[in-house]
């Protein structure tokens, strides 16, 4: 499995990769930090990824923006997207989630708490085995 993580905090991309490492090292992860970096890596990438993680707070292109141009591009439309906030109002929620978003993950999280929710996400894509083709 693959990953995109998008966040400008770097402190947050170490924290998400550690939560990642001790849920499933095998996992291939890469990141931006820029949603236009991001943007860039997508069209880049020799196989997709098999999720995209996208903070909501980026600086610059916002996480809804990114969301939405990652959707525009029909071989990223099966891809699952995950948005990550630590808050977000329930409209912003009903937005993303007309764009298709997979789920949501709050940034607030104890790295446990992560962890855990990481689990049920990676858990879910694998059960489901969600259409990336």
């Amino acid at each position: 499995m693959e990953i995109l993580y998008v966040d400008d905090d770097s402190e947050d991309i170490e924290l998400f990769l550690e939560a990642l490492q001790n849920v499933d090292r095998s996992i291939r992860f890469s990141y931006a930090l820029s949603a236009n970096d991001a943007l860039k890596k997508l069209n880049n990438f020799l196989a997709r990824p098999d999720a995209i993680f996208v903070d909501y707070n980026l600086g610059g292109m916002d996480g809804y923006q990114c969301v939405r141009q990652i959707r525009e591009r029909e071989e990223l439309k099966g891809v699952p997207v995950i948005v990550l906030s630590g808050n977000l109002s329930s409209n912003l929620v009903d937005e993303f989630n007309k764009l298709g978003v997979y789920h949501f993950l709050s940034k607030r999280a104890l790295l446990s708490d992560m962890e855990d929710a990481l689990k049920v996400i990676l858990e879910s894509l694998r059960d489901k085995k969600v259409d990336i083709t």
